[in-house]
């Protein structure tokens, strides 16, 4: 489901798109709880579509899979720099340069 609702993003169906990520999350969370790489898997691409709607969602859910990775990983796993990275341009599209400086990396 996810992958149809990725392909539906990609060909511009953003109504469409959302609420087959949204089902598919939904069932994700349902049938495998202890999923966490996956269920976050689905948050970050439905916060990807949200943030290209211009909703405000995509910070909540972008940041809801920043606690999860440096929760389960630990601060340095690349894992929670990939979610670093997508909150700070989330935050860069909204204009909020001192949040964007607090989550940017340092060095590249």
């Amino acid at each position: 489901m996810l992958c149809l609702a990725m392909a539906l993003r990609t060909k511009g169906a953003l109504d469409e798109s959302e609420t087959l990520m949204r089902r598919s999350l939904a069932l994700r969370r349902r049938v495998s709880p202890g999923d966490q790489y996956n269920i976050m898997r689905h948050v970050g691409q439905l916060g990807g579509l949200l943030g290209a709607r211009d909703i405000l969602a995509s910070e909540t859910l972008s940041r809801e899979v920043l606690a999860s990775h440096e929760a389960r990983y630990g601060p340095d796993h690349p894992a929670v720099g990939s979610a670093l990275r997508n909150l700070a341009t989330i935050l860069i599209d909204r204009g909020s340069l001192e949040e964007r400086e607090r989550h940017s990396p340092r060095e590249m």
